[in-house]
């Protein structure tokens, strides 16, 4: 692998794409607890291999990777996403990596995805650092819990559409509908999230509910970069109809047939979604933060 001559001495080094399943095999531990990112590592590997160009890439401290699966994911093809994760009871290994690569373009608005509550921690260790350091600070925040159900679950789904409606994948033109309610749409560049919507729909599945009059979406849920579900959405002039219901076993059934245990995250307090995921019989895992960087003004101390 070719590297940048800048970056030949960063602490975060890539590791071959061809080693990402070993590092995938090291979060099967304690099964479903880290289900959320060994689902990302595997959806990597695939949008990998499909798009080689795709500025996609994992690290780890110095190249290694150990029992302690201490690892940062970055995909800026889009808007910056960043992935940080670690076993390590101590975190120094994360701690170091977030405060010393230069990788991370803190010049940007930097989204840290899905991280859990020990690496969070380490996170907002490592804040004040790069306040006096990179100039920025924590500054959003979107709380979830990970719900998980098994493949078997989901492969054995019974999918009833309504006579007024049909079920089809979605592609890049259904977007602006999906785009214009997604809780983490950037607002102020929307042509980046934009591009991250087109590439799951590109790249992995997804599913659409629409009225057979007027061929109206009413209904969406896409695979994310998690290889599971995301972006469950129910136009408002339509909610409470059970059209959501429909379009999530529709995909999970999919993915439950290809041997697929689908993860999703679902908003802390969103109370219907909550609802209706338990009546699917989708299990809690582990919490996760959304976190969002700001760039301070210059003469902030």
């Amino acid at each position: 692998m070719r590297l940048e001559p800048e970056f030949n001495r960063d602490i975060l080094q890539p590791i071959p794409l061809e080693e990402w399943p070993l590092l995938q095999k090291l979060l099967k531990v304690d099964w479903p607890k880290y289900a959320l990112y060994y689902y990302w590592i595997q959806n990597s590997i695939i949008w990998k291999k499909r798009d080689p160009k795709l500025a996609l890439q994992i690290y780890c401290p110095h190249g290694k990777y150990q029992n302690d699966a201490t690892f940062v994911g970055i995909s800026n093809f889009s808007y910056w996403n960043v992935i940080v994760f670690t076993k390590e009871l101590s975190g120094q290994k994360l701690h170091n990596a977030i405060i010393k690569t230069k990788r991370i373009d803190w010049s940007k608005k930097i989204t840290f995805a899905a991280v859990d509550e020990h690496s969070r921690s380490i996170l907002f260790s490592a804040s004040d650092i790069l306040r006096t350091d990179q100039g920025i600070e924590m500054d959003e925040f979107l709380h979830t819990c990970v719900l998980i159900k098994s493949a078997d679950d989901c492969a054995h789904a019974e999918i009833k559409v309504p006579e007024e409606c049909y079920l089809r994948e979605l592609n890049p033109s259904d977007l602006p509908m999906v785009h214009s309610s997604w809780l983490l749409a950037d607002k102020e560049e929307p042509e980046k999230s934009l591009k991250f919507l087109e590439t799951a729909v590109t790249l992995n599945k997804s599913m659409g509910l629409f009225l057979k009059e007027g061929d109206v979406l009413v209904s969406t849920v896409l695979q994310t970069d998690w290889l599971g579900l995301g972006s469950v959405q129910t136009l408002e002039a339509y909610k409470r109809r059970g059209y959501a219901k429909i379009v999530v076993n529709a995909l999970a059934k999919k993915l439950g047939q290809e041997g697929i245990s689908p993860v999703l995250a679902v908003v802390c307090g969103n109370i219907p979604s909550e609802n209706m995921f338990q009546s699917l019989n989708w299990k809690r895992t582990v919490p996760a933060t959304w976190v969002v960087t700001k760039k301070l003004p210059r003469n902030s101390n």
